[in-house]
């Protein structure tokens, strides 16, 4: 069950720490947020979730400022566009 949420998130940057006892942090200034463990993909994994505040403003910032108009729009490029408001809107707790 995924439990919604509204607020801000921690502030970047975030980073992954060191493996500790099969273990992966992603920490910030503020101390530990987050725990991946046992898979193979958790370096990857980690590094996604670190990477999660940058990847957010990057597309904040794509959106202020490139307003697509809709009116001939290539499909693709609007279902992709559509797709990027969507995700900003789940990663602010706002769907």
């Amino acid at each position: 069950m995924t439990t919604k949420t509204k607020g801000t998130h921690t502030p970047g940057p975030w980073e992954f720490g060191e493996e500790r006892e099969g273990t992966l942090e992603i920490q910030t200034s503020q101390g530990a947020i987050a725990e991946v463990w046992g898979m193979p993909e958790a370096e990857a994994d980690a590094r996604l979730i670190a990477a999660s505040p940058d990847l957010l403003e990057a597309c904040k910032f794509l959106k202020k400022f490139y307003k697509p108009t809709y009116s001939g729009l290539d499909p693709i490029v609007k279902a992709e566009w559509e797709k990027l408001e969507e995700t900003i809107s789940r990663a602010e707790g706002r769907e």
